[in-house]
């Protein structure tokens, strides 16, 4: 099942659920605002639209998710939760502040992988050079949601590389 929701930054949130729990979320870029619940339940619905409206407002908070318990690729998601809405962090500050300074790569990876986009906001972590670097959904909604954010185009420069 799949929610579509769109959110102020001109985005589209696909919450992909699957025996009532949440699996994925992507995102893509639109310019209408929509919600197709589905069958799922309207309390979950409810959260996320809230969570949504509060982001549209540029008030961040964390989301609540299923996460990869107590392994690395779960202590760089609740650490990318963390970072302010405005605020970017290297790939390299990111495996400093998990305790693990030379595992930027990985990191990477990490972000790659994140089953949570925008709710766990992989797209505030940049290169070390202050490149973008890339985005999994798009490298343009990237740079669409830092802009939304408040981070400047001059503070995240270069492309996807």
């Amino acid at each position: 099942m799949v929610i579509i929701i769109g959110s102020k930054p001109g985005i589209r949130v696909q919450l992909h659920y699957e025996a009532g729990s949440l699996e994925r979320v992507s995102l893509s870029p639109s310019r209408n605002f929509s919600l197709d619940p589905g069958s799922c339940p309207k309390d979950q619905v409810e959260i996320f639209v809230t969570w949504l409206k509060n982001y549209s407002q540029k008030k961040w908070s964390s989301m609540p998710l299923p996460l990869a318990g107590n392994t690395f690729q779960g202590e760089v998601l609740r650490f990318l939760q963390k970072i302010p809405l405005g605020s970017v962090l290297s790939y390299k500050e990111v495996a400093q502040g998990v305790g693990s300074p030379r595992a930027a790569r990985a990191v990477g990876n990490i972000c790659r992988g994140n089953l949570f986009p925008l709710f766990i906001p992989c797209h505030r972590v940049i290169r070390s050079d202050g490149g973008i670097g890339c985005y999994t959904p798009d490298p343009a909604i990237k740079r669409q949601l830092l802009h939304f954010e408040g981070v400047t185009e001059d503070s995240t420069p270069g492309a996807c590389s």
